[in-house]
């Protein structure tokens, strides 16, 4: 072949969009923490590096000022001094910033990115969220970084069509022009029948076509609007024919042994029903199909002139088939019922279609309005189509509007041939997930492309739709109509009705306590979305509401909701969707969920997250996002908090050494303080701690809904309070009450302090995060022993190895060891350090136990 296009311009590259990066707000948080911590130390640094450059300097000038003299007296050194002044206090910063530097953990990142990682293997190994098609394929995560932006979810924003359902399409219903409908009966083991009826009761029997002994079928024939109706089923679509085997390939293949695959299972149904009435699809190419008509025993082969390709913002299709020795052609077209009635109705009453839809709609079927006509090849209506078609087909640019464009005459032309009505299977457990989300306090919206009628009767037998609901009905775009219908209803005084009436008045997102929902349609959205009035109060109003269902969406409208949502309602947004019609909606979001699906694997490919069906997203919320954020949540609090606490003594110290910038605690501690001492317990907790089992979170929705919101600066605030409380005891009792002269005799002096300061610190920092900890198994056991073996190890046995010198710190320990004043301050300073945060902890959990406390401690009980 020849490649006559590459490089920016080629399909894939102008489809190419930029990569989306995307933070949890744990994560954006911890980082506005540790913004605010470099500061506190820089300034810090700032303060004491002065202090230290200019101390002789401040003490003469507190001593003149204590002789009544003023600051002037002082004898100020040459510019030459200052210079060296300047260098020295340059000096003195870096050195206070080397010392403050275990200030900001920077271990912490290390320890969140495992947690995370740990978090989407979970996710992985979790077998309740295997597929159930025999393959055993698991769920995935795409992304680690949003793991515990899991636990965060308030607001749930889905696709319908092979994510609430299983987008397995069942052809049920049909309808012909002059209002004759039909139900598919599937009851019959040898084949489906058509029963002619009124929706919901049936009138008159229409015999199924048997099969003869040569293949061929019998029976009651089937008017001419059924099978015009059945013709414009099995060749308006762009399906593949599959055979049963190869000898059938190469035979007349009886119908059973055809079957079909493509991108959309509702043209597949079509064809396939179409097979089963004896409008068989025998064989397709590019340029050229088969029909079999069965009952007449009849084989046409036909040529395709033109096809109008099916998208998400044009909604139809259309097909052009020329029958091989004639000057005829046949035009076949299906598409979405108000974009086919809007071609249709210019040359027909369409009432009774219009009903028909109507009827099958509420019934919670997908429709489609077929048509069809037959035009002359010599007529000058196909010969301006052909020029410009073909013209389409070689454009460089907006190829697929000309196509559009040239097809336009002849939908003119178009006449109706009749509905169909295609059934998809809910997913399983919809109905009992949709339940647990909202006792969740989780606020679900539905984004799809189908009928409002649909829509509304999927979201009834799902469940989504309370029976007491107060429907909020905004389907025409009339811009003064909305308008008041938005301002009466977000009023003050609608406000005080519906607080009277639900119990509720609250309009924060998320809210559900009242029973109001809204049902609006994309043409209705698109004239709020560019109003600058009406947006407002469309989000008061979706603020106020249990749910919302948006029907007739296009792909970008969906983007569009989703943003509005993250923006305005100011919570964690997740989409989901199986088809790439949800792509733009998924990458919008603040968290993306791809189902796999029958419609290809663009939305799991571009998800953050993909699942095997919705009921899924329940665990993964519960079990995998709540479980992930406490875990990262806890451990990046005991690591903030060790860091601090281990930090200060060092500022402390600089107080009582005369601003000397000396390091006051163990070379070796600090080697191995947040390298393989704290590590331990922090990876134990990030990995292995959980409150609750799996199927105690699934069962508890309101677990997930008391949350708490994302780490705040209170919490940060009281992590700061622990620190210092743990740093001045550590401090006290290490450096203040630390024996000078040991009991043999031996001169212990700044070392003796230093070992048992950083002794009395350390421990009491491993003692305090092992109070962290939410359970005990033999890995939690373990990580305590590597803890602590590492800081008796790094005092004891390194400085034999590394210290042979007893004038410094290498053999102090040993002689600490056999002083009991030593241990006696060790217990007691290690248990002050402890006291704030064991009775803040006991307080909470006996005075005010969090939902989880209280269901462990009910669970205990029984």
């Amino acid at each position: 072949g020849v490649v006559v296009g590459a490089g920016p311009l080629t399909k894939l590259r102008l489809n190419q969009q930029l990569p989306v990066f995307k933070f949890s707000r744990l994560e954006r948080a911890l980082n506005r923490v540790m913004a605010t911590m470099f500061i506190f130390q820089a300034v810090l640094c700032v303060i004491l590096a002065f202090v230290q450059t200019f101390h002789g300097e401040i003490m003469s000038v507190l001593q003149l000022n204590s002789e009544g003299k003023s600051w002037a007296d002082f004898n100020w050194e040459s510019p030459e001094a200052n210079q060296s002044l300047a260098l020295d206090w340059f000096f003195s910063f870096l050195t206070w910033f080397i010392l403050c530097s275990f200030l900001i953990p920077m271990s912490l990142y290390v320890i969140m990115e495992f947690g995370k990682l740990v978090g989407g293997l979970y996710i992985y190994w979790d077998a309740k969220m295997y597929s159930r098609d025999g393959l055993r394929r698991s769920a995935r995560a795409n992304t680690t970084s949003l793991v515990e932006e899991l636990g965060e979810v308030q607001f749930i924003l889905s696709d319908k069509t092979g994510t609430l359902t299983d987008n397995e399409m069942r052809f049920t219903h049909l309808a012909t022009r002059r209002g004759g409908i039909y139900e598919v009966d599937y009851s019959s083991p040898e084949a489906p029948s058509l029963f002619h009826t009124e929706v919901g009761k049936r009138k008159s029997l229409m015999l199924p076509e048997k099969r003869n002994s040569h293949g061929h079928r019998s029976g009651k024939p089937m008017d001419a609007d059924l099978k015009r109706v059945l013709f414009v089923m099995a060749t308006c679509n762009e399906l593949e024919v599959e055979f049963g085997d190869e000898e059938a390939a190469n035979a007349d293949a009886m119908d059973h042994e055809l079957s079909y695959s493509g991108e959309s299972p509702d043209e597949v149904a079509l064809a396939s029903s179409a097979r089963d009435f004896g409008t068989v699809l025998e064989t397709r190419s590019p340029t050229k199909l088969r029909v079999r008509f069965s009952a007449r025993g009849v084989v046409k082969d036909f040529n395709v002139l033109g096809i109008l390709p099916f998208n998400s913002d044009r909604k139809r299709m259309g097909v052009i088939l020329q029958e091989v020795g004639s000057r005829k052609a046949t035009v076949v077209y299906k598409g979405a019922d108000n974009i086919m009635f809007d071609i249709l109705s210019a040359r027909h009453s369409l009432n009774v279609m219009q009903q028909q839809v109507l009827e099958l709609s509420e019934l919670g079927l997908r429709t489609l309005v077929l048509a069809s006509v037959m035009i002359d090849l010599d007529d000058s209506i196909y010969t301006t189509f052909k020029a410009q078609y073909e013209g389409a087909l070689v454009a460089m640019e907006d190829r697929d509007l000309k196509i559009g464009a040239a097809f336009a005459p002849l939908e003119a032309l178009l006449d109706p041939a009749g509905i169909t009505g295609v059934e998809d299977k809910l997913s399983e457990g919809v109905e009992e997930a949709l339940q647990s989300l909202v006792r969740a306090k989780v606020q679900v919206a539905v984004l799809t492309g189908d009928k409002t009628e649909t829509a509304i009767s999927i979201c009834k037998t799902c469940g989504l739709f309370k029976p007491e609901s107060r429907f909020h009905r905004l389907i025409e775009p009339d811009e003064d109509e909305l308008a008041a219908y938005l301002k009466s209803e977000t009023s003050d005084g609608a406000r005080s009705s519906i607080g009277q009436g639900s119990g509720s008045t609250d309009l924060e997102a998320g809210s559900l306590g009242t029973d109001e929902a809204i049902i609006i349609s994309g043409e209705a959205l698109r004239t709020c979305l560019e109003s600058k009035v009406l947006l407002p109060l469309l989000v008061r109003l979706m603020r106020r509401s249990y749910t919302t269902v948006c029907t007739r969406m296009t792909p970008k409208q969906k983007a569009l909701v989703t943003k509005l949502v993250r923006d305005e309602f100011g919570v964690v947004c997740l989409a989901i969707g199986d088809g790439a019609n949800d792509v733009s909606m998924i990458r919008e979001a603040d968290v993306g969920i791809g189902v796999f699906g029958k419609e290809g694997a663009q939305a799991v490919n571009s998800a953050d997250f993909a699942i095997h069906k919705f009921a899924d997203l329940v665990r993964l919320l519960y079990v995998h996002g709540a479980g992930t954020r406490m875990r990262i949540l806890n451990a990046s609090k005991g690591s903030l908090f060790g860091n601090m606490a281990f930090n200060l003594p060092q500022v402390l110290y600089g107080i009582f050494s005369v601003w000397s910038g000396i390091s006051i605690e163990l070379g070796n501690v600090l080697t191995f303080y947040n390298l393989i001492m704290t590590s331990p317990f922090l990876l134990a907790i990030s990995f292995f701690d959980r409150e609750l089992l799996p199927d105690q979170l699934e069962q508890n929705p309101e677990l997930y809904a008391a949350r708490t919101k994302t780490f705040s600066m209170n919490e940060f605030r009281e992590e700061v309070l622990f620190a210092i409380w743990h740093g001045l005891v550590a401090f006290g009792f290490g450096f203040m009450f630390a024996p000078s002269w040991l009991e043999n005799g031996v001169v212990a002096g700044q070392w003796a302090e230093a070992t048992a300061l950083t002794v009395i610190v350390v421990n009491g920092i491993l003692f305090n995060l092992m109070l962290r900890f939410q359970l005990f198994t033999p890995l939690h056991v373990f990580a305590i022993c590597v803890g602590f073996f590492m800081i008796w190890f790094a005092s004891l046995v390194l400085p034999h190895i590394w210290g042979p010198n007893a004038t410094d710190n290498g053999y102090i320990m040993d002689y600490i060891n056999e002083s009991p004043t030593f241990w006696v301050i060790f217990v007691l300073g290690i248990i002050a350090s402890l006291l704030p945060f064991f009775t803040v902890k006991a307080y909470r959990s006996i005075w005010l136990p969090s939902p989880t406390q209280r269901y462990r401690e009910l669970v205990r009980a029984q």
